[in-house]
């Protein structure tokens, strides 16, 4: 009885396959291509994680830009924000919170401590410990210069904003708004009073901090005269907090190292003026992006340990998993 033969399929060459064939002959090659490309690619990202470290490395950075303004220029938020910013505030504002542990804020030393923390963070000199925000003008100014020849040879040039953004790149600006700086010592905070004539007064709530407890028991009865204004809002019910403010120009605040510059100004002003009968309390935007760059090196490290346990971990639970069918 003859053999019966087995009949012989030929495998279709596509070319799927035929790439695939290619590769395997030339794995070596390929390898390394791909090596290449990935450590190409991964070096700005690893540069990145290291500046943010202080420790960078030369050569390109990535660089996240979170001007909202520049991604969507028409968006309805972004109307509403130019509308309504200067009555109440932007979206970069630094709260502070003055607490004392024991008696009230109404206290000379305490009075002067919350008058120091808001000339500090309105940048202007408040003590020999809290100077001035230094923002090198001079050195601005020379950059400035430098950028501008150079797009001169070049045949090009830059915006304004353009111009801006390299400048803070390098020096980076405290842009406070002056203008939006709040707190129960500060000169814009103004009270009505009623004269015994019956005319109806409009004064600075603070001309000269008190030097005696008499003057600060004094300013005590002036601002429980003015809810919710002032009392209940830069001065807690219980008059053992107060409440300073300061909004930031938002369009100024689109790097990390203007972010890194605010947060680093307000982190010393807690330093300085925080002590055994008081504590300090900050928050805003600012604040909380500062906390995420001074951690940034932790939080990629942490990442890339979970990746790496997560890989090691898989082929053991799927291991066991087939064990226990």
């Amino acid at each position: 009885m003859a053999e019966m033969s087995t009949p012989h399929h030929e495998v279709r060459q596509t070319r799927t396959l035929q790439f695939a064939h290619w590769v395997v002959k030339r794995r070596l090659p390929v390898l390394l291509a791909l090596i290449t490309a990935t450590l190409f690619f991964f070096y700005p990202i690893l540069n990145t994680i290291l500046t943010a470290a202080h420790v960078g490395l030369p050569g390109p950075v990535v660089r996240v830009d979170t001007n909202a303004r520049d991604q969507w220029p028409d968006h309805p938020f972004i109307h509403a924000q130019d509308k309504f910013a200067a009555n109440f505030g932007s979206a970069t504002g630094v709260a502070i919170g003055v607490v004392v542990k024991e008696g009230t804020i109404f206290t000379p030393e305490t009075l002067a401590k919350i008058d120091r923390i808001t000339k500090a963070i309105d940048g202007v000199a408040a003590s020999d410990q809290l100077p001035a925000y230094d923002s090198k003008t001079d050195e601005r100014e020379a950059l400035r210069s430098k950028i501008e020849e150079e797009q001169q040879k070049a045949g090009g040039e830059l915006t304004a904003f353009q111009m801006i953004k390299r400048l803070d790149r390098v020096y980076p600006p405290y842009p406070v708004n002056h203008d939006q700086v709040r707190s129960v010592v500060h000169r814009s905070t103004r009270v009505f009073e009623i004269q015994p004539d019956g005319a109806i007064e409009n004064r600075l709530l603070v001309r000269k901090l008190p030097q005696t407890q008499e003057e600060a028991d004094a300013l005590r009865e002036v601002v429980r005269q003015n809810p919710p204004v002032i009392f209940g809002r830069f001065v807690s019910y219980d008059e053992k907090a107060a409440l300073i403010t300061a909004d930031f120009v938002t369009d100024r605040i689109s790097g990390s190292n203007v972010f890194t510059a605010i947060f680093n100004h307000v982190q010393r002003i807690k330093e300085v003026e925080q002590d055994a009968k008081t504590d300090i309390y900050v928050s805003g935007v600012p604040i909380l992006v500062g906390w995420i760059l001074k951690h940034a090196f932790e939080i990629g490290m942490y990442v890339f340990l979970t990746v790496i346990a997560i890989f090691l971990l898989s082929p053991r639970c799927s291991s066991a998993s087939a064990q226990e069918k």
